[in-house]
């Protein structure tokens, strides 16, 4: 999101003015009385130095109120023109009190630094008291984040339909990044390669390499959510900004790394691609499941979506929640779960990422032994 400014401009000293209009009208009709009664006393020389003093002290009176009146039309004016910039450029005009981040305000809404409240939050020190409201800001692509800049090349994805596969994709497709999806067989050994070693030492999917990093060079990175968050700062959105909301979405998304994917995935192997079935693998796994299933309910009965709007660790998380069926759950026992698991899934983009290498996709089940080693057996632990 490219952030717009104002230019600094001077507080606005509105609550001096409004102390010091009543003084100079009240010191006016005090003085005028004061002179109507030295005129009755008065007489020849005293006469004519208190209309001339009258007249100086009438002239200083009135050029304070000019000098007041010409203070507030510019400020006025000043404020006049910021709300109308900010009108045209799409931002809320909120004067009079601080907002916070959870104000209902448009998703690409941003109070800028130096824009000045007329009464309410000024500091007693004669300094400004700036606002800024950072919602959450992520989302939908046409809606919330800035669109990408041009990239001299496409980004390399090296992929396999997975679940940890569809999170990339799910990302490159939501944010519109170009990008070149290079297929990596884990099931005929591709994982292992010297080539594929020098951008994923731990010979898993996905990988990435963007050639335009952050410094103008390549980069190479690998596990999903490194990839995820490089990603979401590149262009900047689907990713809070303030710390505090942005710590909540990255515990969420260790979440996913630490508990869902691991889990999830022994529940995969011993319930479809064990060669022998190992019922207290099957149900320490399959319960273990249900208890993730149940943090993920209970969280999302107070949020729509993980971090509270549509974020990197919604598209960390969905792809593990496809196969629920296979995992030995029933999305029904979990409504809010269900409810945000089918919202997710109706998503364009999500639906567009996980077609992605459809066609290389085949079941496992019944897989030879060659393709067992290669997935499960030695061959993993093998020196590279």
């Amino acid at each position: 999101m490219v952030r717009k400014s104002l230019p600094a401009r001077e507080p606005v000293l509105f609550g001096v003015y409004q102390t010091l209009l009543p003084d100079l009208v009240s010191g006016l009709l005090v003085y005028q009385t004061l002179l109507s009664r030295l005129f009755l006393c008065s007489r020849g020389f005293f006469l004519g130095l208190l209309r001339l003093a009258s007249l100086l002290l009438l002239g200083l009176y009135l050029a304070g109120l000019l000098l007041f009146c010409d203070r507030l039309s510019c400020q006025l004016l000043l404020v006049h023109r910021a709300r109308q910039r900010l009108i045209s450029s799409g931002w809320p005009v909120l004067f009079g009190r601080e907002t916070s981040s959870f104000l209902p305000l448009p998703r690409r809404a941003f109070l800028p630094w130096g824009i000045i409240p007329l009464t309410g939050i000024g500091r007693t020190d004669g300094t400004a008291r700036t606002i800024r409201n950072d919602p959450v800001e992520f989302g939908p692509r046409e809606a919330n984040h800035k669109e990408p800049r041009p990239m001299a090349q496409p980004i390399d994805l090296y992929y396999w339909p997975t679940p940890n596969g569809w999170k990339v994709t799910i990302f490159l497709e939501e944010a519109g990044l170009p990008y070149n999806v290079i297929p990596v067989d884990i099931t005929a050994g591709d994982q292992f390669e010297p080539e594929f070693l020098k951008i994923s030492p731990n010979n898993k999917i996905p990988a990435i390499v963007d050639h335009d990093g952050p410094d103008g060079e390549p980069i190479s990175l690998f596990e999903s959510g490194a990839i995820l968050i490089y990603l979401a700062e590149k262009v900047d959105g689907f990713y809070p900004r303030s710390p505090r909301e942005r710590y909540g979405a990255l515990q969420w998304l260790m979440f996913q790394m630490g508990s869902v994917g691991p889990m999830l995935g022994q529940t995969h192997h011993f319930r479809r691609y064990a060669p022998e079935e190992i019922p207290y693998a099957i149900d320490r796994y399959t319960n273990e499941t249900a208890r993730l299933y149940g943090v993920m309910d209970k969280h999302l009965s107070g949020v729509e979506y993980f971090a509270g709007e549509y974020s990197i660790v919604d598209m960390a998380i969905y792809p593990w929640t496809v196969s629920h069926e296979a995992q030995g759950q029933k999305m029904e026992d979990f409504p809010n779960l269900k409810r945000w698991y089918e919202d997710v899934g109706a998503r364009p983009a999500v639906r567009r990422a996980l077609e992605v290498g459809e066609e290389l996709r085949r079941p496992l089940e019944g897989m030879d032994q060659k393709t067992r080693e290669t997935l499960f057996g030695n061959r993993q632990y093998g020196e590279r």
